[in-house]
């Protein structure tokens, strides 16, 4: 496993994940026991799966491929379909292990993360403590105290401080929460890809 390939496809799923996370309705979908996160980590498998296609000994001639089909389809022409279909599959082949699948996914929950607690910072920032007060009150949550928010600034001195305590309690409970359900979600992706017929090469 090379780490920066790791890192690449994990940096751009989790950036991805990130962006589709603060798109408004699109964002329900993480409601759903966090369904961007489950695709992100999935997407970074495949991504992972396509930059291992750079190494040397898995790259693939195509001149060399197209010449050999051509003298097969000579000798026998309905060989040449089965022999595509064979090259194709060892093209596309899957190479991405249980393992690899765990850790891509995991660090593209970590990026989404972080990602994630940047834009909420801005967010609450831009709103203030008081459009956050006004936004809980129109919800309607039960139990909710409009004055807690208050207790809260009083207990840190400052709006400013306030605002980053919620930015980094945000984030952190992102950071274990998204890095856990990557995890699985590439564990899974990168077992259920290797089982699929046209990851599967052909002897």
């Amino acid at each position: 496993m090379k780490t920066q390939r790791v890192i690449i496809a994990s940096l751009v799923a989790g950036f991805l994940t990130a962006i589709l996370s603060n798109i408004p309705y699109l964002n329900f979908l993480n409601l759903i026991c966090c369904g961007l996160v489950w695709l992100g980590a999935g997407f970074a498998v495949l991504y992972l799966n396509y930059l291992k296609g750079d190494d040397r000994d898995t790259q693939v001639n195509i001149e060399e491929i197209e010449e050999e089909i051509e003298k097969l389809k000579d000798a026998d022409p309905d060989l040449a379909p089965q022999i595509q279909s064979s090259v194709l599959q060892k093209m596309f082949q899957f190479n991405v292990s249980r393992q690899e699948g765990m850790f891509v996914g995991a660090l593209t929950g970590v990026w989404s993360a972080l990602i994630s607690g940047i834009f909420y910072y801005i967010q609450i920032k831009n709103m203030g403590l008081s459009g956050i007060d006004n936004l809980m009150g129109q919800i309607n949550i039960p139990g909710y105290d409009p004055l807690a928010i208050q207790q809260v600034v009083d207990m840190f001195g400052s709006e400013a401080r306030t605002m980053v305590f919620f930015a980094l309690f945000y984030t952190v409970f992102m950071l274990i929460s998204y890095a856990l359900i990557g995890m699985l979600s590439g564990f899974l992706s990168a077992e259920f890809f290797s089982r699929l017929k046209i990851f599967r090469a052909q002897s």
